[in-house]
């Protein structure tokens, strides 16, 4: 987790050197050792002014001193941690002991927020000069206040490759003894830096902004600040508040007061804020540290963290639409945390371990096998210009193409995401660019075509996701592959791993290009990384969680999770290990249908936890199963993965007056959304998921397989394996029936699939297999620590399994139905078929294992081994030639 500290100091107000808050900082020293023990990044000390009480040197020197202690001592305690400090000036940082008062109050009345004559802001500023010196003399950086820089300055850190700016605005240098709301500030002066791009934007001031004359200085000046910042900081008011507002656009802000460091009008009053932000999922967490006779404690008004991202703010050179910044960070199975109400992406995502391939420069098919790391991949995605990932199914694809876009972006790249199934099937360069257009107009904000264009190549990536989706055609594959480098520097390409075995068993021109991209291939959901997802889970909305606790836990649960996995015989995907691991983590007793190794019914049980968190008690579980499988069947039967809202009403109608129900439509339709089963975008209404949606037709056609329309559907969808949605329903309908239609219809399928290709005989024929070195099977355990044993043994086990050479799945499709044009041996989608077809047979076995007569399992079993031969047999007549 990348994160860095600001510690929010604020209103020391010192007199002399003995001030009660002198005594009380080696306390204070100690109370925030505590609390950068567990810190990987950087430390922001921001001072919110009012360092002295009224701006005289030696009060200055007193505070020097202790500001530049609290310095020192954080870079001993943690030198390899960057130290910043900054700082604002306040209203008793001004010496106006001298000052005439109504002579200053008659200039303050000639400007309001335009910059006044020079000969009258010298005047102004003749307070603030100890404060000038005192800047300097702390803070030796170019974030420092002057006489000839006296209003606005920024400041910035890098972090990882990400920059957070610093606004640092002078809200007292009009201030006045007996201070009223009609501070001034000349607003050509906030001029604040766009290059490079901010991740992150700070606003420090001492005054809140209500501070400000109305309205011609605080209405102008709050919009300069809402459309520049994603936190704002100030003091002032010796009340320690936070705030997050909505501005008018849409998008967040966040306003934290700090406390007092030591109040004239109650010594016991001293309070400071330590402000923790994690920048992987873009949150902050404040915690109020409060003195308490003889040191500084945690006080009650410590907060959970909250999001720290204004998605609108205008010094952003690119700003994704907020719908489409949204999408990127959901979840699109229907998975659900006891603790949080809307779980998301950022929550639990860690990059998968890919396996990078590295092919000799004499012969392509002697590969040699690298790990990259999860914590390493996207350094080592920055550093390819070119990369082709392939994942079995359910492995994280989607989702690594959202984090890849979240993070490039945060970096002041422009990646654009684009779905394989949108590339033209006869694609040239103008056809490029119209869906170019449509694809900027979906995801950023005020960005056109010809201004992308015309931007340096460096900053435009692609990242295209289902490229199994894409043109089937490998001469059109060809062109699309030739076009897109002229335009993006960087190119990602990312596929179902059944795309890849079809490209190396064809000649096509675009092989060659496929190849000339860095291959890596998506690992298996490794032990560390369900360490690390297990601790996330287990974390998640706890107020004060105990990380040994948490460890010890973890470590127990991941156990017993991969227990249940190993023992079912289950694929360690994403979103089942999250299944089994939020059932695991609340009971002693392993998931039952993980136990049983029922993928459907772990499906199912998903969306009984999903459904279960529904507002409409009295429509019941099976009632809604029901209602969602008809309209699953409406979309499948209409070819069509979305309707209108017309259209659903239409449905909604229908289908209470067939079962005779007193719903409203836009209860059920809210409901739904509330438990994330269907989505709205405008005028459409959808499922969230495609898997969603294959689950309930297969749940719709199990139920009504008495009926010809369902014996038809399915009989259709066993001649089209190669098609993923028809192929992923029968998966699921596999699960949930043993019923002779299926069954019949698969087995007629395996028959005709590979039918004129010879079965292997697995003699001759595997001798280049057998002459594969054997692995050693030695084991030693090292003399060290037992936890670095551990995670010694955790990480050559996370190496092995990288080293593992994965078989195929499918790869996923929205297409509801099959595109009439495709074939299965024109388009080289027989693999894909019959993989399908030993898949669903398999589960079918499973299933009905003490149901099904012996007779009848045999010959089951003798169908999915002769087509597994022929396969295989396939592919060595096909090497051979």
């Amino acid at each position: 987790m990348s994160s860095i500290l600001i510690l929010q100091l604020s209103d020391m107000h010192i007199k002399t050197q003995d001030d009660p808050i002198v005594d009380r900082w080696a306390s204070l020293l100690r109370s925030i050792e505590l609390e950068i023990m567990n810190l990987d990044k950087a430390i922001v000390i921001t001072f919110c002014g009012d360092a002295a009480f009224s701006g005289q040197t030696d009060q200055f020197e007193v505070a020097g001193i202790l500001l530049d202690d609290l310095f020192n001592y954080l870079k001993k305690v943690r030198s390899d941690l960057d130290v910043h400090l900054i700082n604002v000036p306040g209203n008793h940082d001004c010496n106006l002991t001298s000052e005439d008062e109504e002579a200053r109050l008659s200039l303050r009345h000639t400007f309001t927020n335009k910059k006044p004559p020079n000969s009258i802001i010298r005047i102004l500023l003749r307070p603030q000069e100890e404060y000038f010196k005192f800047s300097k003399l702390i803070s030796s950086n170019i974030s420092n206040f002057t006489f000839d820089n006296p209003f606005y300055n920024s400041y910035d850190i890098c972090v990882d490759e990400k920059y957070i700016r610093f606004h640092l605005i002078n809200s007292s240098w009009t201030s006045v003894l007996k201070e009223n709301d009609d501070l001034r500030f000349p607003l050509e002066e906030f001029k604040p830096s766009s290059n490079p791009e901010a991740f992150l934007s700070i606003t420090l001031s001492h005054h809140p902004i209500h501070w400000f004359m109305m309205p011609d200085v605080r209405r102008e000046l709050r919009d300069l600040i809402d459309q520049h910042s994603d936190l704002v900081l100030t003091g002032h008011e010796h009340e320690n508040e936070a705030s997050r507002r909505t501005i008018f656009a849409g998008g967040d802000i966040n306003y934290i007061e700090g406390g007092v460091l030591q109040d004239d009008n109650d010594m016991a009053n001293c309070t400071f804020n330590i402000i923790r932000i994690n920048l992987s999922d873009k949150t902050q967490e404040k915690k109020t540290m409060t003195w308490n006779k003889d040191h500084f404690a945690a006080s009650s008004d410590s907060s959970e963290p909250v999001k720290i991202y204004n998605p609108n703010r205008i010094d952003r050179r690119f700003q994704f639409k907020p719908k489409f910044e949204r999408w990127l960070d959901e979840i699109e199975d229907p998975i659900t945390h006891p603790r949080v109400s809307q779980l998301q992406l950022s929550h639990i995502f860690s990059y998968p371990d890919l396996r990078k391939i590295l092919q000799s420069e004499s012969n392509k098919d002697d590969e040699v096998v690298e790990r990259v790391r999860s914590e390493n991949v996207f350094n080592e995605m920055k550093d390819q210009n070119k990369a082709f990932i392939i994942g079995y199914d359910r492995s994280g694809k989607s989702s690594l193409c959202k984090r890849l876009m979240s993070d490039f972006r945060s970096i002041g790249n422009l990646p654009l995401l684009l779905d394989g199934e949108r590339i033209p099937r006869k694609c040239d360069k103008q056809r490029l660019r119209n869906l170019l257009d449509k694809i900027l107009k979906e995801e950023y904000q005020r960005l056109t075509y010809p201004e992308f264009e015309q931007l340096d190549k460096v900053n435009r990536i692609l990242i295209i996701d289902n490229m199994h989706d894409g043109p089937s055609d490998s001469a059109e594959r060809y062109n699309f592959l030739n076009i897109v480098p002229e335009i993006f520097e960087q190119v990602f390409l990312v596929a179902g791993d059944d795309f890849y075995f079809e490209l190396i068993n064809q000649q096509g021109n675009d092989v060659d290009l496929f190849f000339s991209y860095q291959r890596y291939e998506i690992c298996d959901f490794g032990h560390q990384r369900l360490e690390s997802l297990t601790s996330k889970w287990m974390t998640l909305g706890l107020k004060k969680p105990n990380p040994v606790a948490i460890r010890e836990k973890a470590i127990e649960i991941c156990q017993k999770v991969q227990s249940v996995l190993e023992l079912a015989g289950l694929p360690h995907t994403p979103w089942l290990l999250i299944v089994v691991l939020s059932e695991t983590e609340q009971t002693d007793t392993p998931f039952i249908a993980a136990q049983n190794g029922n993928y459907g019914h772990l499906y199912q049980a998903v969306i009984t936890v999903a459904l279960s968190q529904s507002k409409m008690k009295h429509f019941d579980l099976s009632g809604r199963f029901i209602y969602l499988g008809e309209f699953a069947h409406l979309l499948h039967k209409m070819n069509q993965s979305t309707i209108s809202e017309f259209e659903a009403r239409e449905f909604h109608k229908s289908h209470c007056d067939r079962y005779g129900l007193p719903f409203d439509y836009e209860k059920v339709r809210d409901d739904l959304l509330l438990t994330r089963m269907i989505r709205k975008d405008g005028d459409e209404i959808a499922f969230r998921s495609k898997w969603v949606y294959c689950f309930f037709v297969a749940w719709w056609l199990n139920r009504n397989l008495n009926i010809q329309e369902a014996k038809d559907a399915v009989e259709s969808m066993t001649k089209h394996l190669y098609h993923e949605t028809s192929a992923n329903i029968l998966v699921f309908l596999a699960h949930f029936s043993n019923d002779p239609i299926v069954i019949n219809s698969m087995r007629e399928t395996a028959a005709s699939l590979y039918n004129s290709s010879p079965k292997a005989e697995m003699t001759n024929d595997i001798s280049d297999i057998n002459k594969l070195n054997k692995v050693s099977s030695l084991f030693r355990l090292p003399n060290t620590n037992p936890e670095i044993n551990r995670k010694v043994i955790i990480d050559a086990k996370d190496d092995q399994m990288a080293k593992r050479t994965r078989r195929s799945y499918d790869g996923r499709n929205i297409e509801t139905t099959p595109n009439n044009e495709a074939s299965i041996k024109d388009n080289l989608m027989e693999l894909r078929a019959s993989l399908k077809t030993i898949r669903i047979l398999g589960q079918v076995l499973r299933n009905g294992a003490t149901s099904i007569e012996e007779k009848e399992k045999k010959a089951i079993l003798m169908e999915i081994l002769t087509l597994g031969r022929r396969i295989l047999g396939n592919m060595y007549v096909s090497g051979d030639e």
